[in-house]
C-alpha cells in the first residue's frame, strides 16, 4: 500500500511517498500527480524515502508523470531514492531522464536556481 502526502511551497509541490509503488500503489501515485496536474501545479518533487520498492508499473507511471509534467513545460525531480529504485531505474534506461537529488531540499532548490 501506498501512501502520498502532499506539500505546496511557492511553485514547487512536493509528494512524499512511503510503502510500495507497486500496482496499485502505481494508481496511487498517477492519481497524485494528476491531481497536481489539474491544479495547475506543474513542479514536482517526488521524495521516495519511504519506498520500499519500486515496480516496473511504478516506473513506468513515473515517465507517464514526467511527459504529463513536460506538457505544460513543468518537470519530476526525484529525491531520497533507494538503490533498489535507482537500479531499477537504471536497467529500463530510464535513469538519464530524471533528475535525482540526495534529499527533498535539495530538489526543491534544483527548481529554484533553474529560476534564477
Amino acid at each position: 500500500m501506498l501512501k502520498v502526502e502532499r506539500l505546496d511551497s511557492g511553485t514547487v509541490t512536493t509528494l512524499r511517498a512511503s510503502g510500495e509503488i507497486d500496482g496499485s500503489g502505481a494508481n496511487e501515485l498517477r492519481d497524485a500527480i494528476k491531481a497536481c496536474v489539474a491544479e495547475k501545479r506543474y513542479r514536482l518533487v517526488l521524495e521516495l524515502s519511504g519506498v520500499l520498492f519500486l515496480s516496473y508499473m511504478g516506473a513506468g507511471v513515473l515517465v507517464e508523470g514526467l511527459g504529463l509534467t513536460q506538457t505544460f513545460h513543468g518537470d519530476i525531480k526525484l529525491a531520497s531514492m533507494n538503490i533498489q529504485s535507482r537500479r531499477l531505474l537504471s536497467m529500463m534506461g530510464l535513469g538519464h531522464i530524471f533528475e535525482s537529488y540526495a534529499s527533498e531540499l535539495a530538489a526543491v532548490q534544483g527548481y529554484k536556481q533553474e529560476a534564477a
